[in-house]
């Protein structure tokens, strides 16, 4: 049987090994996010591209009717054209807006989903191994109830001396 410091010291490097497999985890999850966001960049470049192109469409037509109508005719072509394009602009800005937002809220919740479960698997990690050190240590099992707060404990223990963030 193993003495009380040998079988702590066992616990406490399993601990950090759960601690460091959360850290890459999470790690992973921000590295997800940041992709995630590149591929929105990607997006939202493609669609400025495709309204440039529209713009220089637009503008090839308003050249068109300047050549064949008079002055005022093409003042008035060049307010309408301004503000149709200013119309557009808008609804695409907003619509890039929107997708953006919806995009980075959808990363954040999938990435805060992530963190979650591996942080519940590594709890359950930590409450088997109670568990066994319970048995080695005291021969008996303990309540549920008792073991949730000898993990919170050794958490909190874990956070304070910096081995968990």
């Amino acid at each position: 049987m193993f003495g009380l410091p040998q079988q702590e010291k066992k616990n406490w490097k399993l601990l950090h090994l759960a601690q460091g497999k959360t850290q890459i985890n999470v790690k992973n999850a921000e590295n997800v996010y940041e992709d995630q966001m590149r591929v929105v960049g990607a997006k939202m470049e493609k669609e400025l591209e495709r309204i440039t192109i529209v713009a220089q469409q637009e503008f090839g037509r308003f050249l068109a009717i300047r050549s064949s109508q008079t002055d005022e005719l093409v003042d008035d072509a060049m307010l309408a054209f301004t503000k149709r394009l200013e119309e557009k602009l808008t609804t695409i800005e907003d619509r890039i807006l929107k997708f953006s937002q919806e995009e980075k809220m959808r990363v954040r919740l999938e990435a805060e989903n992530y963190r979650t479960k591996m942080m519940d698997m590594t709890k359950e990690d930590i409450v088997k191994v109670l568990g066994e050190v319970e048995k080695i240590l005291l021969g008996k099992k303990i309540t549920p109830e008792i073991q949730a707060d000898l993990v919170s404990e050794a958490l909190e223990k874990a956070k304070k001396d910096d081995f968990i963030s």
